[in-house]
């Protein structure tokens, strides 16, 4: 849903006033860092449950519902990882 136009020159006003307080913070602070960070986060998520998954794959050898169990959790991980880094947020 599109900003009305006194909410968008609000929301400029706050911006420009941001950028003149604080140029250094209004800098780093970018989507571009924002969307860098959601797919490391994602990434290191998604080999963790790859690691998880291959442990409960070791696991199944000595004892199988808890190889089992263990191999679903690491799914698990690595499908919200994955999900939560391909998500794009609406506008």
């Amino acid at each position: 849903m599109p900003l009305s136009k006194d909410e968008q020159r609000r929301f400029d006003e706050i911006e420009k006033a941001l950028r003149e307080d604080d140029p250094l913070f209004a800098a780093t602070v970018t989507f571009d860092r924002l969307r860098r960070h959601r797919l490391i986060v994602g990434g290191l998520a998604f080999l963790g449950g790859l690691a998880v998954l291959l442990a409960g794959e070791i696991a199944a050898q000595a004892q199988l519902t808890l190889g089992v169990i263990v191999s679903l959790g690491g799914f698990v991980t690595m499908l919200a990882a994955a999900g939560w880094t391909l998500h794009r947020p609406r506008n």
